[in-house]
C-alpha cells in the first residue's frame, strides 16, 4: 500500500494556484522534517513560522486524498501550504516516508485496561485530548435517539447542552504555538458549535419544533452571551467567516421550528419576540440581518390572511401583505419542508405554485404519481438545469426512469451564455446534470444519448475521470469520437485548464498542453507540470519558458524566492541536455553569475548548478 493514489495535477486541483505555490515553496526548502505513514493516513510535520513544527494528517483513499487537517490557523479552502508540502514531499521522495503499520492494528494488541491506562496517561501529558474526549463523549450522551425519520425517544438534554457550549465558547489557556499571536489564541471551534446544533436537526425532521427550540436557545443565547462579542473570537477573516455560517445555520434550523405544527400562534409571538432581540444583538458585532429568515417566520407563522389564501387557492390575493425580502424563497422552501413532512401535498402544491417554486411542484407532483404532468410543467416552466436535475432525480427514484432521462435532456437544452472568461453562472448545474444523465442512459443501453450527455461534460467542465467516461462509452467508436471529444476540451476555457492539461499529457498531446500553458501567468504551477513532461520531446520550449519564470525571479531581486528560480533553472540544465546543448548551457551559468554576482544569497545557489 506504498502506492500514492494522487499526482501533482490532483494536488493543484485541490488546493489552487495560490496556495500550491506556497506549498511547492516549503517542500523546496525542505521544511517538511518527519513523515510516517499508517495505512491509509500520512501524517507529517512541517517547519513554519512558529517554533513547534506543523502537524499534518492526510487520509488516502483508493482513487485519491479524501481528507486532511493542520494544525496551523489556516482554514480556507480545502488544504493549506503545509499541507501541500507534504503531498509534494510524499510523490517526490517516497523514501522519506517511513512505513508504519495501522493504528487500530497497534491498539488491537491491547485490552480494555492497557487503553484505559494508555488514554489517561496521553490526557495528562495534553491537556487538549481530556476537553476533546469530554466533548466527544458529550456529544454520544446528548444525541438524540432514532433516526432522522423517526421521532426522538427522548426529549433534550438541555442542561446537558448548555454545558457543552460553554466548554467550547471558554477561552482556552494560551498554547504555546501561538503565545506571541493572541489572533489564534481565543478562536471557537466551529465546527463543533454546528455539530452541536444540528441535534436540533432529528426533532425537526419528526415535527417536534418545540423539543428543537429548547436546543436552539440553550445554544443562541448562550452563544451572544459569551461568543464573539464577549471580546474572543472573530479574531480573523476565516474566524469571522465561519461565525457567520454558524449564524445562518441556526438562522434556518429556528426558522424551521417555529414553523413545525406543534408550535402555537401564541407560542411563534413569543419566540418571535426573542428572535427579534438576539438578532438586535447580533447586528451590533457585524452580522446583517442575522437571524432575518427566523424572525419571518416566527412573525408570519401559518395564520396571516395572505399565507391561508395562498394555501387553499394557489394563487396570490395580496402580494404585498407578504414579507417580501431578499429570503422570501429560503422561507418558502422550509415552508414547504414542513408542509411534506405532514403529507400536506394539496398545500404544499398551492404554495409552491403561488410563489414560484417551479422544481419544488413538479417534484411534489412526480412524488404522487403524477408524472406526466410533472414532466409537463417542467417543460413549461423550467429554464435552469438545475431545476431540470431536481425534478429528474425525483421522477427516477418514482421508478419513472424514461421521464427522467427526458426531463434531463430537456435541461440540457437550455442556452448557457458565459461572459468574456468563459464563466456561465449555470455551468455547474450543467455539467452535473450531463454527468448524471450520461450515467442513467449508460446504465439503461442507451450509448448514443450517453455519448452525447458525456461530450456535453466535455465542454463545460472536463475532467480525466470524465475523458475516459467518454472513451469508455464510445468504445469501438473512440477513434471517431474522440477528434470531437479533444476539440470540446480545446475549447474550454479558464476554470477547466488544470483538467485540460492533465488530458493532454495522459494523450501525450504536448503541443496542446503546452498551448494551455503559455496562457497562464507567471509562475503558474501548470508551466512547471508541463515544463516537467516536455523536457525529453520539447526542450526548447522547456529552455525558453522556464528561463523566463527564473528570470522574472533574479531581475526583480525576490530573494525569498531564489530557490523558486534554481529549480526552473533545473529544468533549463535537463532541457538543454536533453538537446545536446551542453555549451549554450554553460554559457548561460556563467552569464547569470555575471549578471547577479553582487546578489550573495543568489550566487552560491548558482554555483551549484554547475554539479552533474
Amino acid at each position: 500500500m506504498n502506492e500514492l493514489p494522487y499526482s501533482e495535477v490532483d494536488i493543484l486541483r485541490l488546493a489552487g494556484d495560490t496556495i500550491f505555490q506556497r506549498g511547492q515553496g516549503y517542500y523546496r526548502q525542505q521544511a517538511v522534517v518527519v513523515m510516517v505513514r499508517r495505512g491509509a493516513v500520512l501524517q507529517a510535520e512541517v517547519e513554519g513560522s512558529e517554533i513547534e513544527p506543523y502537524a499534518v494528517s492526510i487520509t488516502l483513499g483508493a482513487s485519491g486524498i479524501e481528507s486532511a487537517t493542520c494544525s496551523c490557523p489556516f482554514d480556507y479552502g480545502e488544504v493549506c501550504k503545509h499541507t501541500v508540502a507534504v503531498l509534494l514531499a510524499a510523490l517526490q521522495h517516497p523514501e522519506w516516508v517511513e512505513q508504519r503499520p495501522p493504528l487500530a492494528t497497534t491498539l488491537a494488541e491491547l485490552d480494555r485496561d492497557q487503553l484505559r491506562s494508555l488514554l489517561l496517561d496521553v490526557a495528562a501529558q495534553h491537556p487538549d485530548i481530556a476537553d476533546l474526549v469530554e466533548r466527544r463523549i458529550g456529544g454520544l450522551a446528548s444525541a438524540p435517539a432514532g433516526s432522522p425519520a423517526t421521532a426522538p425517544t427522548t426529549q433534550p438534554e438541555v442542561d446537558l447542552i448548555l454545558s457543552q457550549i460553554k466548554t467550547l465558547l471558554q477561552p482556552p489557556a494560551r498554547s504555546r504555538r501561538y503565545r506571541d499571536y493572541n489572533d489564534y489564541a481565543g478562536s471557537i471551534d466551529y465546527t463543533e458549535l454546528q455539530r452541536l446544533a444540528a441535534q436540533a436537526r432529528p426533532y425537526l425532521e419528526a415535527g417536534d419544533g418545540a423539543s428543537a427550540a429548547r436546543v436552539l436557545e440553550a445554544i443562541t443565547a448562550t452563544y451572544i452571551e459569551q461568543g464573539p462579542q464577549s471580546g474572543y473570537g472573530y479574531n480573523d477573516e476565516y474566524d469571522q467567516e465561519d461565525g457567520s455560517m454558524f449564524v445562518e445555520q441556526l438562522d434556518l434550523l429556528w426558522a424551521e421550528a417555529v414553523l413545525s405544527p406543534n408550535v402555537s400562534p401564541a407560542e411563534r409571538k413569543t419566540w418571535a419576540n426573542k428572535l427579534q432581540q438576539w438578532q438586535d444583538d447580533l447586528e451590533e458585532y457585524g452580522h446583517d440581518a442575522p437571524l432575518g429568515i427566523a424572525v419571518a417566520a416566527a412573525t408570519e407563522g401559518w395564520d396571516t390572511p395572505e399565507i391561508k389564501h395562498i394555501l387553499a387557492h394557489g394563487s396570490l390575493k395580496n402580494p404585498d401583505a407578504l414579507i417580501n425580502a431578499w429570503y422570501l424563497d429560503a422561507l418558502t422552501q422550509l415552508r414547504l419542508s414542513v408542509l411534506g413532512r405532514q403529507q400536506r401535498s394539496a398545500e404544499y402544491l398551492n404554495l409552491a405554485r403561488a410563489l414560484g417554486q417551479h422544481q419544488h411542484y413538479a417534484a411534489m407532483l412526480a412524488q404522487l404519481g403524477r408524472a406526466a404532468e410533472a414532466v409537463e410543467y417542467g417543460l413549461e416552466h423550467f429554464t435552469r438545469p438545475g431545476q431540470a436535475q431536481y425534478l429528474a432525480e425525483a421522477l427516477w427514484a418514482s421508478g419513472d426512469r424514461a421521464a427522467a432521462r427526458q426531463i434531463a435532456a430537456h435541461g440540457l437544452s437550455f442556452p448557457s451564455p458565459s461572459d468574456a472568461y468563459g464563466y456561465s453562472p449555470t455551468q455547474a448545474e450543467r455539467t452535473t446534470l450531463a454527468r448524471t444523465l450520461r450515467d442513467w442512459a449508460l446504465g439503461e443501453d442507451d450509448r448514443d444519448q450517453a455519448l452525447e450527455a458525456a461530450l456535453i461534460v466535455l465542454k463545460t467542465t472536463p475532467s480525466l475521470a470524465d475523458y475516459q467516461a467518454a472513451q469508455t462509452i464510445a468504445g469501438a467508436d473512440w477513434a471517431r469520437v474522440q477528434p470531437q471529444a479533444l476539440e470540446a476540451i480545446r475549447n474550454a476555457r479558464g476554470r477547466s485548464d488544470t483538467a485540460r492539461v492533465e488530458i493532454f499529457l495522459h494523450e501525450n498531446l504536448l503541443d496542446d498542453a503546452i498551448a494551455v500553458a503559455d496562457q497562464q501567468y507567471a509562475g503558474s504551477p501548470l508551466i512547471d507540470i508541463v515544463a516537467t513532461a516536455a523536457i525529453a520531446t520539447r526542450p526548447d520550449w522547456v529552455i525558453e519558458a522556464c528561463r523566463k519564470q527564473a528570470n522574472r525571479i533574479m531581475d526583480s531581486a525576490k530573494a525569498a524566492e531564489y530557490a523558486t528560480a534554481i529549480e526552473w533553472l533545473r529544468k533549463v540544465k535537463a532541457a538543454c541536455l536533453a538537446a545536446n546543448r551542453q555549451a549554450d548551457w554553460q554559457l548561460l551559468l556563467s552569464q547569470l553569475l555575471v549578471t547577479h554576482k553582487r546578489k550573495y544569497k543568489l550566487v552560491p545557489m548558482l554555483e551549484a548548478l554547475r554539479k552533474p
